[in-house]
């Protein structure tokens, strides 16, 4: 672990040296990050130390559930896959299952069966009992996000303006406006999900990941195998940017609640002051420069934790 911005990187794998690393999850309201590995989910404790988590998302196999971080809570850890949505307290020390409502025999006699699906989900910023999630599989228009107003229990369709498709991401980017990621195309709901728009001008080409910059208003960054772009109208338009990562195929981007952002990608990791526009590279120590994966997590300090192609996790402590 390197306290120095930056300038050099160490080791902070206890457990996970020469993992190939698939995904970071981490949130500056959390102290304790989750690695997803090719060969399972790990929880990092306080100690530094990571383990397995298997319970009670899968016993005996590999855990590959999807995590968000509750926005209101601070330790509160959501957990989805596919059908099922979980819930921990404890910085996901311990997990209970939320139990959905049942259908009922009149929803069924009148062809109500749709259940929610948890392909992607997020939590609205001005109410965190609002909470949405988008389906793996839809074949009919309309139920391809579901929402809840009551924390989790009861979901109701809320995709009206959607296709019937999955939907591999959700971002919550002010109350009631909403991001939908629906293969190359990107929809936006201004009315808490009554209707979804899609927009025009999201840039084509395979996308790695989209983040919202919280410290600025409207402002969003797209990371694609094309390109870095960014869009300071809520999404309606997109400029390429990146001077320093023109070339680069970045693999995943984070934004710092001060407005940082940093990209991994192939040479390491970069870091931009200023919204994108220039990035200075910051991989000294990092034996393995393929990074695949980024997570914020912890607070005074924070961190940033990258996770590489085989080299395990290397973090920072960031000033």
């Amino acid at each position: 672990r390197s306290k120095d911005g930056g300038a050099s990187w160490t080791a902070a794998n206890g457990g996970l040296s020469g993992a190939w690393m698939e995904g970071l999850a981490g949130s500056p309201r959390a102290a304790t990050p989750f690695a997803r590995a090719s060969v399972g989910l790990y929880r990092r404790d306080a100690a530094g130390a990571w383990s397995e988590v298997q319970s009670p998302f899968a016993e005996g196999k590999k855990a590959d559930p999807g995590l968000f971080f509750d926005r209101a809570t601070a330790g509160v850890v959501w957990a989805f896959d596919g059908a099922k949505l979980w819930r921990s307290a404890d910085d996901g020390r311990r997990w209970v299952e939320m139990k959905l409502r049942e259908l009922k025999l009149r929803d069924i006699v009148k062809g109500k069966t749709a259940q929610a699906q948890f392909e992607s989900f997020t939590q609205d910023p001005g109410d965190p009992r609002i909470l949405y999630a988008g389906a793996w599989s839809s074949n009919e228009a309309g139920l391809a996000v579901s929402k809840s107003v009551d924390g989790g229990i009861n979901w109701k369709p809320a995709g009206q303006g959607l296709p019937g498709e999955a939907v591999a991401q959700l971002l919550a980017e002010a109350p009631g406006v909403i991001f939908a990621r629906v293969g190359p195309s990107l929809y936006r709901t201004d009315d808490a999900a009554a209707s979804w728009q899609q927009l025009s001008g999201f840039p084509s080409g395979q996308l790695r990941r989209l983040v919202i910059d919280s410290s600025t208003p409207a402002r969003l960054f797209a990371a694609t195998k094309e390109g870095f772009f960014r869009s300071t109208d809520s999404g309606a338009n997109w400029t390429k940017v990146g001077g320093g990562i023109e070339k680069e195929d970045v693999e995943d981007v984070v934004v710092a609640p001060d407005g940082r952002v940093f990209a991994g990608h192939f040479h390491g990791v970069s870091q931009s002051r200023d919204g994108g526009a220039t990035w200075a590279l910051l991989s000294a120590g990092l034996p393995n420069t393929d990074v695949r994966a980024l997570a914020l997590f912890g607070s005074a300090p924070m961190r940033l934790a990258a996770g590489t192609a085989g080299n395990g996790v290397f973090s920072i402590e960031l000033p």
